[in-house]
């Protein structure tokens, strides 16, 4: 499997799970996370057609970097650069919950958003990985995801409708969970319909 960086780092960095905040220990918040230039990437891309792969994945760890609209605006620029360079490629990425749906959207972003992944699906996108990580929302709140379970639900649902495949990172069980954090990952995981999509 060949892998390409589209940016670096996350700009969340908060989750108590990841390692990323210690990696990059001593960077302020807005230097956890830093894009490549958009022609390079194109680059990379071109390198891999040649030599003759036919898919790819970006092994970011959230793609989007910014999940507000300019990081939107950003990923938008890409899907069209790869378009225009006329590439072959299908690849898959991985994002958080909320660079799919973001509940302060308004609704001509909210349309801006599902656009962004109307187009890199016209670019060659085909799985996107979601760490959704709980159907609890306590276990989100102690994972401290900055997402709940309903944003989580939307992002899910959303990727359907797109017709993306979608791959699940879940933590179904931790030192501290209860009997009613699992009773309501097993509903939320019935709700979306999810059982096999999970990683």
């Amino acid at each position: 499997q060949i892998f390409i960086e589209a940016s670096r780092g996350c700009q969340w960095a908060d989750c108590l799970f990841c390692p990323i905040k210690e990696l990059l220990a001593g960077r302020r918040k807005s230097g956890l996370w830093r894009s490549r230039p958009i022609k390079d990437i194109i680059e990379d891309m071109k390198l891999i057609q040649e030599a003759g792969a036919e898919s790819f994945t970006f092994s970011d760890e959230e793609f989007f970097g910014d999940v507000s609209i300019k990081g939107i605006r950003r990923i938008k620029e890409l899907a069209q650069a790869i378009i225009e360079s006329n590439s072959t490629l299908k690849f898959r990425l991985s994002c958080r919950a909320d660079s799919v749906y973001s509940p302060g959207d308004t609704a001509e972003e909210r349309q801006e958003r599902i656009g962004v992944f109307r187009l890199l699906r016209q670019a060659g996108l085909r799985k996107v990985f979601i760490g959704i990580e709980a159907g609890s929302e306590r276990q989100l709140e102690r994972y401290n995801k900055g997402i709940s379970r309903e944003t989580n639900k939307q992002a899910v649902n959303l990727m359907r409708e797109l017709g993306i495949d979608i791959e699940i990172g879940f933590i179904m069980f931790d030192p501290e969970c209860t009997r009613e954090d699992i009773l309501a990952s097993i509903d939320f995981i019935e709700e979306t319909g999810m059982l096999y999509e999970i990683s």
